[in-house]
């Protein structure tokens, strides 16, 4: 699975959370969050859950297949 960049900056906006806030509730860092938004649709399939709950949504919300 990779990360639907477009659907997760959408829930992010949509919860009124920055990089920074949903980094930290999802337990991850600002800079992988970063990489990810930025730079990688590619990211650990934890990571895609940590996000996916840190947003209180499906992971197939946020995800697409690859």
């Amino acid at each position: 699975m990779e990360i639907d960049g477009k659907a997760l900056r959408r829930e992010m906006a949509g919860k009124n959370f920055t990089v920074v806030g949903l980094a930290r509730t999802a337990g991850i860092t600002a800079a992988t969050l970063n990489k990810i938004l930025n730079h990688s649709n590619k990211a650990r399939i934890d990571t895609l859950g940590k996000l996916a709950k840190a947003l209180g949504v499906d992971i197939y919300d946020i995800a697409r297949e690859a």
